[in-house]
């Protein structure tokens, strides 16, 4: 049976709401266990509850405390105005390395489906698929890209921001591993 829409507003009724707050804290909490679980992030929730003199913690209070003094310690990090011309052209080496690498497993994974494409063509007796597969390449549209040369001579940042005009810079190897799983 489906569960009707909940109206979100306040609950008029005290021990309904008490009950309600109790109840989606407990969802809460059993969610951020299953994000942390599948996912492997680190993460703490901290819920106050009025009606409960001791606040619901997850994981657990010395757990909660060290992923909260790491997330504090994070640097707020560095809008492309603030890189000095050594660290652009770091930065400008890391992401042509990345480019390359991501290039690299692209061609690998398109010379396997080629592969099995043929394979399965010559077990069926189908000829050659290769015009109905063709796969657009990617890592060369990137390349012919200029869009990370144009946005070091505008305002515009690269990344997320956190609203000043920061911009948090990413170690590489997680934005290979992030992008080598999805080819």
């Amino acid at each position: 049976m489906a569960r009707k829409k909940v109206k979100l507003a306040w609950i008029l009724n005290d021990s309904t709401r008490r009950v309600a707050c109790r109840k989606r804290t407990k969802g809460l909490l059993k969610k951020v266990s299953e994000l942390s679980t599948l996912c492997g992030v680190e993460v703490a929730v901290v819920a106050i509850n009025p009606s409960n003199p001791e606040p619901d913690i997850w994981p657990s209070v010395p757990d909660a405390i060290r992923t909260l003094e790491k997330f504090k310690s994070l640097p707020d990090g560095k809008s492309l105005d603030d890189l000095n011309s050594q660290e652009l052209s770091d930065l400008a080496g890391m992401i042509d390395a990345k480019v390359n690498a991501l290039e690299e497993r692209f061609n690998d994974l398109k010379g396997k489906e080629t592969h099995s494409v043929q394979q399965a063509s010559v077990e069926e007796g189908i000829g050659s698929t290769n015009d109905s597969c063709r796969m657009v390449p990617m890592m060369e549209f990137l390349k012919e890209q200029t869009c990370f040369m144009e946005t070091m001579d505008t305002d515009e940042h690269v990344g997320p921001s956190n609203g000043a005009g920061a911009v948090k810079l990413f170690d590489a190897d997680d934005l290979v591993d992030e992008f080598s799983g999805d080819f």
